[in-house]
């Protein structure tokens, strides 16, 4: 269920986007109201500065926190600045210097936030082609080092970073699963600091991903689970038709040919800009001619796992029917879930009520796993 906030869709789904991931920490929906609120409609810069002037003071204010010995005020204050910072830069041109500016303070504050919460979360590096990609290792809850757990490899799409997932899918860690959150090519930290645009063959940064998993000694090596969402619906199938070490998949939203989902995009589109960032081309011709290798078709009968295929059947961002697509033409173990038209969790990624898709995905999950936490999560 979508709900249009301004005239540009692409505007209005990035703030549902934040109202939902709001719930899990990642903002406050007063906060956010009041940044809408100021911004003029369809002004980039005003979008930028709108969000960029809250996530600094919430920054400053949870700086003060900490300093007072406030821990759980600089926790929550950090977490919503990360995300504030993360929405200031959403529409900038890639070449524009306030977005790597952006990035970097986005980063800052969730590591500040992680740091002063003592959970356990650890910044990691994946080995990757002669550099690394940045990752995130959030332990299950109750979880103990050296405490080997089932583990969700859990991959973004083409504007995620690994920051923002960690408040879209709090699921995995609740349910005291193990996540490696990366930051896969052409996402986050890989695309803004590494410069490593994305790439049709995404079971390489995936398979290194496992590589990096099965070293750590809180990993179950029998019980790894893929999960990525939007543009990582292609990810995640592409990947585990060639990486067959995972217990089961998660296609959190499908995308079954990504050159068709911008068929009738302009080259003006809001979103045309950052594509040439994603695939380290010049222009979105050359853009459109990549996608046209982001296809899943003739390889899905090769994923051996059981794989799970959510989609919303209101996703104004890639159609219904590549879910079908993909259910259709996998032959393991599967399952579709479509949520239906104009209720809530209807929009692309379940964005509009990740409560739900938590709850959906996740249990589906441990049903797979046949795994309980030893406290019963």
């Amino acid at each position: 269920m979508f709900m249009q906030l301004f005239d540009e869709y692409i505007w209005s789904f990035n703030v549902i986007r934040v109202v939902s991931q709001a719930h899990f920490g990642g903002g406050q929906f007063s906060e956010i109201y009041d940044v809408c609120s100021r911004i003029e409609a369809g002004d980039r810069e005003s979008w930028h500065e709108q969000w960029k002037a809250t996530a600094g003071a919430t920054e400053a204010e949870a700086g003060e926190a900490l300093a007072a010995g406030h821990t759980v005020s600089a926790v929550t204050r950090y977490s919503r600045a990360c995300e504030y910072w993360r929405m200031a830069d959403f529409l900038l041109a890639p070449d524009d210097p306030r977005r790597r500016a952006s990035y970097d303070r986005s980063v800052h504050c969730f590591t500040a936030a992680m740091g002063a919460a003592g959970n356990g979360v650890e910044r990691v590096e994946v080995p990757f082609e002669g550099t690394a990609l940045p990752a995130w290792w959030v332990p299950g809850r109750g979880q103990k080092p050296g405490e080997k757990r089932p583990t969700v490899v859990f991959f973004g799409g083409a504007d995620s970073t690994a920051e923002e997932l960690y408040f879209t899918a709090p699921g995995i860690t609740d349910r005291g699963l193990g996540c490696l959150i990366v930051d896969g090519p052409g996402q986050g930290g890989a695309l803004r600091i590494g410069g490593i645009p994305s790439r049709y063959d995404y079971e390489v940064p995936v398979t290194a991903a496992v590589d990096y998993a099965l070293t750590r000694p809180d990993v179950d090596t029998e019980a790894l689970v893929l999960c990525s969402m939007s543009l990582g619906g292609y990810y995640a199938g592409r990947a585990a038709a060639f990486e067959h070490r995972f217990a089961a998949t998660v296609i959190w939203g499908a995308c079954y040919d990504y050159s068709e989902v911008w068929e009738k995009r302009p080259d003006d589109h809001p979103l045309a800009d950052h594509m040439t960032s994603l695939f380290g081309t010049e222009t979105i011709g050359e853009a459109r001619e990549v996608m046209k290798t982001f296809s899943l078709r003739g390889i899905l009968d090769q994923v051996r796992c059981p794989t799970l295929v959510i989609h919303g059947e209101d996703d104004r961002s890639v159609p219904v029917s590549h879910a079908q697509r993909t259910y259709d033409e996998l032959t393991c173990e599967k399952e579709l879930m479509l949520i239906p038209s104009g209720t809530p969790g209807s929009a692309h990624c379940q964005q509009d009520d990740l409560s739900m898709a938590n709850e959906l995905i996740f249990d589906w999950v441990l049903d797979r796993l046949d795994w309980s936490a030893p406290d019963g999560a």
